[in-house]
């Protein structure tokens, strides 16, 4: 029965390290577990941020084109064609109600401190004035009765890609 004893003793002076070996060793992995939670958790939030930033460019985005599709209806085809943003120009102008009524106004417009928005206006040619009478980007002859209108949102400190949308309306009023 000695010997039995013997080798309990013996086993438990070997063991006897091995606590503070499991502890270290606990510490360190829990450490390297909570560094990549917390890399996920800050990336996450600033990936969450982001697609809030681009979520509300789209809307505004989508609110130019609305704007652009309100003139298109409108009986005033003047607004359109006496433009003060001219894409041939580089000239970008953005939309504001005045007298109950979309007015375009030269200039960007800024909002949210951080993005702006614009609306140019673009001639539209087309193979021939005769159906079918498909658009052309070069030659052509121009219609005076279709503009293609093009949206852009831009971040003031570039930390997005500028998004673009780009339609096209028609006088539908002509005589």
């Amino acid at each position: 029965m000695e010997e039995l004893s013997l080798n309990k003793r013996q086993s438990t002076i070997f063991y006897k390290g091995f606590g503070i070996i499991e502890a270290v060793v606990g510490i360190t992995l829990a450490s390297i577990l909570l560094t990549a939670f917390m890399t996920l958790t800050v990336q996450t939030f600033e990936i969450n941020r982001a697609n809030i930033n681009e979520l509300k460019a789209n809307m505004y985005l989508k609110e130019l084109m609305e704007v652009a599709k309100d003139l298109e209806q409108s009986k005033d085809w003047s607004v359109i064609t006496g433009y003060p943003c001219s894409y041939s120009l580089y000239q970008a102008c953005h939309p504001e109600i005045s007298g109950g009524k979309w007015t375009l106004v030269p200039d960007k417009e800024s909002f949210d401190n951080n993005m702006y928005r614009s609306l140019t206006i673009a001639d539209v040619y087309r193979s021939q004035l005769a159906f079918p009478n498909e658009i052309v980007t070069s030659g052509g002859t121009f219609d005076p009765n279709t503009k293609k209108i093009i949206g852009e949102i831009r971040w003031n400190d570039g930390s997005h890609y500028p998004m673009t949308l780009e339609t096209y309306i028609y006088n539908y009023n002509t005589p």
